[in-house]
């Protein structure tokens, strides 16, 4: 889990999430990208989880030691900042891994939002912890499926803070199914 562990939600959200799933965190958090390596290789990391930025730098450095027959890596999760499909492929070559792209938000609970799945065809919300709209930017009104507007939230499962409506100012757009 090589994200901050400060006041940045993923660090603690993805490492509790790792743990409940009963995998073993091995919370790195950023920098130090050589000893990040090492740790990676002494532990036999399979699941790396950071920005897509860190991830190639990561994967230029291994390389550059020539480490990266040394990784035993198989997924990264990347998220916390856009990244094109271009650095995913640049990626899942560099280090032999099938990467996952996910969405989150400080303001709904962090990380978790939403996920890519094997298809890797756009991510998928949490439908039992978010109402989702998605809206023209300008008059708030819902776009038809498959339009580009703004992503609108509700929070379903939030007890002490629910957020109601809460405007995004991401653009995306909802693909049924």
């Amino acid at each position: 889990n090589a994200v901050n562990y400060g006041f940045f939600t993923g660090g603690l959200g993805v490492h509790y999430g790792i743990e409940r799933m009963g995998a073993m965190a091995v919370p790195s958090g950023v920098g130090n990208t050589e000893r990040q390596l090492e740790i990676m290789i002494d532990f036999g990391v399979t699941v790396l989880h950071c920005t897509p930025s860190y991830a190639l730098y990561l994967a230029e450095t291994a390389k550059a030691k020539g480490l990266v027959d040394k990784l035993k890596l198989r997924i990264g999760c990347f998220g916390a900042e856009p990244w094109s499909d271009e650095a995913r492929r640049d990626l899942e070559e560099a280090l032999n891994i099938k990467a996952y792209d996910s969405y989150g938000l400080s303001e709904m609970t962090g990380p978790g939002v939403a996920f890519e799945c094997q298809e890797q065809n756009g991510l998928h919300i949490w439908e039992d912890a978010y109402v989702v709209e998605i809206v023209d930017p300008k008059t708030q009104q819902p776009v038809a499926d498959g339009e580009v507007g703004e992503l609108v939230m509700t929070t379903l499962d939030r007890e002490a803070m629910p957020i109601i409506r809460y405007r995004t100012r991401d653009l995306t757009r909802l693909l049924p199914g």
